[in-house]
């Protein structure tokens, strides 16, 4: 039941500034598995090919399904805003469909029955993760109405995971504070790092309503960036 004034989350981000920045800004971000459906040939032959016509590719169905989801990502980047965020990247919010799952990889005859697209949303502080849910969902609804395959086997949706965004002002007196004595230190002037998206920042700020901001020290070779041997540097870390 105890809450605080402030809280200060220790860890270095992956930007090569080190202490030269503050984490105060985090968005939010969604995690979703589609599945569409499609539909073999009635044929007992066992390559579709020369059937395919006969038949529903639900990797067909499934770039229906990304197109809609690419005019959503376009609607949302003119109309949803982030100062802080747009400064750096130039939009605040993006869908990413960064795998699709499909077919028998040893058998390109066969029409794929099933195909499932993973999707992300990148979406910024203020904007609730229900609402993005819901556009999300409202989406796939409308596309699928329009389409005479889709209308009678809807596209499944399932919700992985999911955060929602927070924000410290820079003229926070928390703010202020940590980044005076970084200066103290230092001699430099922190920025306000604000592309850590789904940083462990917004977890007091969501669950409780304290101040928080990230700060740590220059750091490298991250595993989950696809390198090795991490490591924090000593005199950063001193500081």
């Amino acid at each position: 039941g105890h809450a605080g004034d402030g809280a200060i989350y220790l860890h270095p981000a992956e930007s090569g500034f080190g202490m030269q920045e503050i984490k105060a800004i985090c968005g939010g971000q969604l995690h979703l598995r589609i599945t569409v459906a499609g539909q073999a040939p009635d044929t007992k032959e066992p390559g579709h090919t020369a059937f395919s016509h006969l038949a529903v590719s639900a990797l067909d169905k499934a770039m229906v399904i990304k197109a809609a989801l690419d005019d959503l990502n376009s609607s949302r980047a003119a109309r949803v805003h982030h100062a802080g965020i747009e400064r750096v990247v130039g939009r605040a919010t993006n869908i990413l469909v960064a795998h699709i799952a499909c077919g028998d990889p040893l058998r390109f005859t066969r029409v794929p029955t099933s195909c499932t697209l993973g999707v992300s949303i990148s979406f910024p502080p203020g904007e609730s993760m229900e609402g993005v849910q819901r556009e999300i969902q409202g989406c796939l609804d409308a596309c699928a109405m329009q389409d005479s395959w889709l209308r009678d086997h809807p596209p499944g949706i399932e919700w992985l995971a999911g955060v929602t965004g927070a924000e410290l002002p820079a003229d926070s007196a928390l703010f202020g504070a940590v980044s005076s004595a970084v200066t103290q230190v230092t001699g430099l002037t922190p920025f306000v790092n604000a592309m850590h998206t789904s940083s462990d920042i917004r977890v007091p700020m969501v669950q409780k309503g304290i101040p928080t901001v990230g700060l740590g020290p220059l750091c490298g070779d991250l595993s989950q960036n696809g390198g090795h041997d991490e490591w924090v540097d000593v005199e950063d870390y001193l500081r």
